[in-house]
C-alpha cells in the first residue's frame, strides 16, 4: 500500500507550510517552542477525555510542535488511566470476600433467589465480574454474604437505592462501572415516578399500585418512599399526596345525597 504521504511536496508551499524535517528538528524559520509556556488559546490538558493530539500542524500559527503533541498525548494517556481508577495501583477492596469466582458467584446467586431479585446468570456474572475491579460491587457482595431476618435489614446498608432497585424491578440493567450503575438506576426511579406520580390528589398507596401494575415492579411503602428519598436528594419533585385527610362533611353530604334520592322501604346499600 502506498504511504499517502509519499509524493506530497515538502516544499514552503506544501499543505504544512514548511517541510516535515523543519518541524521535527525546529531548523525552520520559525522561533522554537518554548515547551514551558503555551500558546494563547491553547487548550491545557488535564481532562479525563482530553486527547492531546492534533492531525496536523496549521500553518502560520503557533501551533505546538510534534514533541508538545506527543508530551500531550502521554499526558492524556495518564489522565485516562487515572480516571478508569483500575491501573492506578490502587487494589479494589475485597472486603474479605473469597477470591475464587465460583464463591462469588455462589453468593450472589443464592441471595438473588432467597429474595427474588430475578438477577439473570449473565447478569449475576457481571456483577461478580466486577467486584474484582470495584470497590463498590464487592462490597454489594459482601453486603450479600451477611445473614438478615428480613430483606429491610439489608436496605438498612449503605446504597439503598441499588438494593431497592435491584429487589424491585423485575428487570435490571446491571453496569461493571459502579458510577454508571447509579445513572442507570436513576433513570429507571425517574422514569415511573414522572409517569405516574403526577397528580396531587394521588395518595403513595395509589402511586404504588399503579406503578407496580404498569411496570411489574415489585415497591411497597418502604421501598417507595426509599426511592422517593433518594431522587429528591437529586432534586427531582414529584407530584402526590402524602397524607390523604378525610373530610368529614363530605362524606356526611355524600351519604344524606344518596338516602335523599333512595325511594322508601328501600334499604341503603
Amino acid at each position: 500500500m502506498n504511504n499517502p504521504n509519499q509524493n506530497q511536496n515538502v516544499s514552503g508551499s506544501s499543505p504544512y507550510g514548511s517541510s516535515v524535517n523543519n518541524y521535527r528538528t525546529g531548523m525552520s524559520n520559525r522561533p522554537v517552542t518554548n515547551y514551558n509556556t503555551r500558546p494563547t488559546g491553547y487548550q491545557q490538558p488535564g481532562g479525563a477525555y482530553y486527547t492531546g493530539y492534533m492531525t496536523r500542524p496549521m500553518a502560520g500559527t503557533n501551533t505546538p510542535s510534534y514533541q508538545d503533541q506527543a508530551r500531550n498525548m502521554t499526558n492524556a494517556y495518564n489522565n485516562a488511566i487515572n480516571y478508569s481508577g483500575i491501573y492506578n495501583n490502587q487494589k479494589p477492596n475485597s472486603y474479605g470476600l473469597p477470591s475464587a469466582e465460583k464463591k462469588r458467584t455462589k453468593i450472589v446467586k443464592k441471595f438473588s433467589e432467597k429474595y427474588d431479585l430475578y438477577l439473570t446468570d449473565r447478569e449475576i456474572k457481571r456483577i461478580v465480574d466486577a467486584s474484582y475491579l470495584s470497590s463498590g460491587w464487592a462490597r454489594e457482595i459482601c453486603y450479600m454474604n451477611q445473614k438478615y431476618d428480613t430483606v429491610y435489614a439489608w436496605y438498612a446498608s449503605m446504597n439503598p437505592w441499588l438494593k431497592v432497585y435491584l429487589y424491585a424491578f423485575q428487570q435490571q440493567e446491571i453496569s461493571s462501572d459502579f458510577a454508571m450503575q447509579e445513572r442507570i438506576v436513576y433513570d429507571a426511579f425517574n422514569t415511573v415516578f414522572s409517569d405516574v406520580c403526577n397528580e396531587s390528589s394521588l395518595t403513595i398507596d395509589q402511586a404504588i399500585r399503579r406503578i407496580n401494575e404498569k411496570y411489574l415492579t415489585n415497591f411497597d411503602e418502604t421501598t417507595f418512599m426509599i426511592a422517593y428519598r433518594y431522587m429528591e436528594s437529586k432534586g427531582k419533585k414529584y407530584s402526590f399526596a402524602f397524607n390523604q385527610v378525610l373530610n368529614t362533611q363530605e362524606d356526611i353530604d355524600e351519604l344524606l345525597s344518596k338516602y335523599e334520592g333512595t325511594p322508601t322501604g328501600t334499604p341503603l346499600r
